[in-house]
């Protein structure tokens, strides 16, 4: 049996950790050993979770504040360098709901809104540890994505665009933190949140239990972790690196518009793209495809 994965020690700071994914990620933490201080923007969810921490031998502080803030971006991180004098692991979860509409009906301060809280929160809970992750040579990150940030939603541009930035900014981060023993990775995660909710049928609920994604979690907060700059899918209890892969490559020196039309016309929406587990969706397929062509595939237990 593989040894027991503990933070005995650690500082954890947990965003949108009120409920769903990110109270999982938080009381899994606790329970293995983090001194967790779970954020969230109102004061019920958080004090309910860290009060079951708290019930269950484990220690945890509430840090109420709104992430879409650059002030409350940073709350949680300085109340943990406050009170403890340190930070190991930053779970960047916070996020907000959507409502489905035509890109027309979408404006600019949509976007604004769902950029500041799920981009504008990792960056400014991420500036606050920095420094702390630099001084002690290691931190862990680790940024929740979506598979709609991946594979793309129709009618929810303002969500997919704010996912999908996280996966080029955890790149970024990885490169600039390897050196100075930080690691960034992404968790495209699927589990019960107000984002599933009437998403998905009842026969698939019990499999999508927030604990699934945050098993994940814990191993990329785990010190003896290597990974770094990766993106990890967790659905129902599967577990694969997502990955960009390049497809139908060629080279011609004397490129023209004529020649890439000969190459590449054949590409259409409905052309398959691989994803995790060498399984592949039409590339015309959404997130919620991805999901369900996973979930339709459910295996009874796994071993």
């Amino acid at each position: 049996m593989a040894h027991e994965l503990t933070l005995d020690g650690s500082v954890a700071v947990v965003t949108g950790a009120g409920r769903g994914l990110g109270a999982a990620h938080a009381k899994l933490l606790a329970r293995r050993g983090a001194r967790v201080i779970v954020n969230a923007s109102s004061p019920d969810g958080a004090e309910a979770v860290a009060a079951e921490i708290r019930r269950d031998g484990g220690e945890a502080i509430v840090d109420v504040a709104d992430v879409s803030t650059p002030a409350g971006g940073r709350s949680g991180v300085d109340l943990a360098l406050e009170r403890y004098g340190r930070i190991d692991i930053l779970v960047n979860n916070a996020g907000i709901t959507y409502k489905a509409k035509p890109f027309m009906e979408c404006d600019l301060e949509g976007f604004q809104r769902m950029w500041a809280v799920h981009v504008g929160g990792t960056i400014s809970a991420t500036r606050a540890a920095w420094p702390a992750f630099l001084a002690q040579g290691s931190g862990r990150v680790i940024n929740m994505g979506s598979q709609a940030g991946v594979f793309g939603q129709p009618r929810v541009p303002e969500y997919c665009s704010a996912k999908g930035a996280l996966y080029g900014l955890t790149r970024s981060l990885s490169f600039e933190g390897r050196e100075h023993g930080i690691a960034v990775n992404l968790v495209i995660p699927a589990g019960l949140s107000r984002m599933t909710d009437g998403k998905f049928s009842s026969e698939h609920l019990e499999a999508m239990a927030p604990e699934m994604v945050s098993a994940v979690v814990l191993w990329l907060a785990h010190p003896s972790c290597r990974a770094n700059g990766q993106s990890f899918g967790a659905l129902a209890g599967r577990v694969g690196r997502f990955a960009i892969a390049e497809d139908s490559a060629f080279w011609d020196r004397s490129l023209t518009p004529e020649r890439v039309a000969e190459r590449l016309g054949h590409v259409t929406a409905d052309d398959p793209v691989l994803f995790s587990g060498g399984q592949t969706v039409p590339f015309g397929g959404t997130g919620q495809t991805y999901v369900a062509s996973v979930l339709g595939e459910l295996p009874a237990a796994v071993g």
